[in-house]
């Protein structure tokens, strides 16, 4: 028998990250069924003390904390897209085809409350599907050509959990979503649970049979979706429009990326442009800024800055323009405002007194 030791890299990061790691679960399944003694461990001390420790890292940011003195030791195995991003190592088969650990975690829980816990209680959690078809150069499937299909249900379902959180890259990407789909709704139906899609759906590849199936559902969260480009706004209306015909109240939610390629004026403009794409269908918009963000020049660097602010908070983005949020909190957001608005001012009319 071993003594397995498991650290998930987010869990001791900050505080930020609240989510369990699969493929620490996984490991510890898989270790369990050949009779080791497993450990989540609470912080890297001890990491000397096992025959073997696995570090699970899921964001660059955080492997980027853990000391090189901790990697370095010969009982230390470490994974995940927090290390190698696009080139990650996938688990073994026999590991990655094991039912989640799903009480990993329940020491860590012990005295712990909140709703941001969920995720560790209540959900079965996994991928029906991998990959995607798109490459976007900014994603960790960049290197995917297609989805293809990852596990049955039944490897990460468990009647226990009240909840399925699919973590698909891109579910509809998969050309037999509909029969997983389907599946997943009939266990789902049959054991009074609720399921959601924690990466988001593909608006873009929404067709009226798939809305269909979602319609009567027991489609729990939000529809999230990414609005990367400008460039899809057209196939993004055509899902949102089928979105919105066959699920007229779901809450739904775009994400859209900013700074990457650019940063510029032209990127500020849209973002307020797929902002506004969003609302006339009655969705909201999440801004994400992508670190090249700090690249922008004086006169645009502040405007990303408090164009999140602004739309990252629902009660203001659907309450004010930008221009009012700016004047309202004054100091800094008032200056980038003003310094923009005369460097760019055709911009400025046309989008900042846009409301949702």
């Amino acid at each position: 028998m071993m003594n397995v030791g498991i650290i998930d890299a987010e869990l001791l990061a900050n505080g930020k990250h609240r989510f369990p790691n699969l493929a620490a679960m996984k490991l510890s399944t898989w270790h369990k069924r050949r009779g080791d003694a497993v450990s989540l461990l609470p912080d890297y001390r001890h990491a000397g003390n096992f025959d073997t420790v696995y570090i699970c890292c899921v964001f660059t940011e955080v492997a980027k904390t853990i000391s090189p003195t901790i990697l370095n030791l010969p009982n230390v195995r470490y994974g995940g897209t927090g290390f190698y991003f696009d080139k990650a190592p996938p688990l073994p088969k026999s590991v990655e085809h094991s039912l989640p650990d799903y009480d990993l975690y329940a020491g860590w829980l012990q005295g712990r409350v909140g709703p941001n816990l969920r995720y560790y209680t209540d959900y079965s959690i996994g991928y029906l599907t991998r990959g995607c078809f798109r490459r976007c150069t900014f994603c960790i499937n960049r290197n995917a050509r297609r989805a293809i299909q990852a596990s049955p249900l039944r490897e990460f379902y468990t009647p226990k959990k009240k909840r399925v959180c699919l973590l698909d890259d891109n579910l509809l990407a998969y050309a037999d979503c509909e029969p997983l789909l389907r599946n997943l709704i009939r266990v789902c139906e049959r054991d009074g649970k609720s399921f959601e899609c924690k990466q988001g759906l593909d608006v873009r590849l929404l067709t009226p049979t798939i809305a269909k199936l979602l319609q009567a559902a027991p489609f729990g969260g939000e529809v999230i979706f990414a609005f990367d480009r400008i460039e899809d706004a057209a196939t993004v209306k055509k899902g949102l429009a089928v979105l919105r015909k066959y699920l007229p109240t779901k809450s739904a939610k775009g994400y859209i990326l900013c700074g990457f390629e650019n940063q510029d004026w032209k990127d500020i403009a849209s973002v307020f442009h797929r902002l506004q794409v969003l609302w006339k269908a009655g969705v909201i918009g999440y801004v994400m800024r992508h670190q090249n963000c700090r690249l922008a020049s004086p006169v645009c660097r502040p405007v990303y800055v408090h164009l999140a602010r602004w739309a990252n908070q629902p009660k203001f983005q659907r309450a004010i323009s930008f221009r009012r949020f700016c004047e309202k909190n004054g100091g800094r957001a008032a200056r980038a405002l003003t310094t923009f608005a005369k460097a760019y001012p055709d911009v400025a009319r046309e989008y900042f007194d846009g409301e949702y």
